[in-house]
């Protein structure tokens, strides 16, 4: 009886044992959670910039960090990757709390003509030009290489205000 090994079982054994390790480091690399649903949220975007009213809603979501642009959001978490989608009706606005106070207590459902003093055409002129200069930022940072992600918060708002002729749809995440 001959319990020797064939010459070549070696070089499989090798050969199947480098193979596992390359197997066990692709599987250890591999997000453990799915990722963010960035196509519900702009579902959700969608469905308010769509309303010829003012509307708004919101997406509860498990994203980490996010980033709008004027038709886009992208959303990631620390677990499951990223997701990116584009929206189909009209551009975003995006809101940031510590810049946009006014627009911010517009989202949160106040009238611009409660948020912005002065006669109407003098609201209605502070009003646009908010918007104005959170677009400007928006497209400043979609021109970079690497875009400004925010912090997310967990629920992404969502409200569309038609107004004296003016029509935004402003988020926030």
């Amino acid at each position: 009886m001959d319990f020797e090994a064939p010459a070549d079982a070696w070089y499989v054994f090798l050969g199947v044992s480098l193979i596992s390790v390359a197997m066990a480091g692709v599987a250890l690399g591999l997000p453990s959670a799915a990722p963010p649903d960035a196509n519900a949220a702009a579902n959700t975007i969608d469905r308010v910039a769509a309303s010829t009213q003012n509307a708004s809603a919101s997406y509860e979501h498990d994203a980490d960090r996010l980033w709008v642009g004027t038709k886009r959001i992208r959303m990631e978490s620390e677990d499951g990757g990223s997701a990116e989608e584009s929206i189909s009706f009209g551009q975003m606005v995006f809101v940031r709390h510590d810049d946009d106070e006014q627009l911010d207590e517009v989202l949160h459902g106040a009238s611009p003509t409660e948020v912005y003093s002065g006669t109407p055409s003098q609201k209605e002129t502070k009003f646009e030009t908010d918007i104005d200069d959170a677009k400007d930022e928006m497209n400043d940072e979609a021109r970079n290489d690497e875009p400004d992600w925010w912090t997310a918060n967990g629920q992404l708002r969502v409200r569309t205000v038609n107004w004296r002729g003016i029509s935004v749809t402003l988020v926030d995440g």
